[in-house]
């Protein structure tokens, strides 16, 4: 299980990932579900990938669908178009993003509904729960969203 304090070897942050018209600086994450870290989006020659969908939640267990850009489960499919990374889950993408620097990234599209979580957004906006953020920056954070 990916936690805050559990990275994966091998993860390296950004040091400006845009999600759905967000900035992240200095390696500030996403989202966190206590200290487990759903999605983790680090760089390499292409964007590293990380997901993590909650497999039962009356005993907050979660499976590992994408391990460094690599499907871990059959219903998951990663495609590569030059520096650009889709993740779907049966069809739906749940992630799309791409590198634009050696140092930068941007997520076009994000929805981690199918997977558990209340979390989507695209080019502007990121929705998560019942909050919406816009053209909102993050630095020395830790995580842009923190919940239960």
């Amino acid at each position: 299980m990916i936690k805050i304090d559990k990275i994966p070897n091998g993860y390296k942050p950004y040091s400006l990932l845009n999600v759905c018209g967000n900035k992240l600086y200095d390696g500030t994450k996403i989202i966190a579900i206590g200290k487990v870290l759903p999605l983790l989006i680090g760089q390499g020659s292409k964007p590293q990938i990380w997901i993590q969908a909650l497999q039962n939640p009356q005993s907050k267990k979660y499976v590992l669908l994408v391990d460094a850009s690599i499907s871990k489960h059959p219903l998951v499919r990663v495609e590569e178009l030059g520096r650009q990374i889709t993740v779907t889950v049966n069809g739906g993408t749940i992630l799309r993003v791409e590198q634009t620097g050696p140092d930068q990234a941007v997520v076009s599209e994000l929805d981690l509904r199918s997977i558990g979580f209340n979390v989507h957004g695209g080019m502007s906006q990121l929705s998560v729960g019942g909050m919406t953020f816009s053209n909102s920056s993050f630095s020395g954070a830790g995580v842009m969203v923190g919940m239960g």
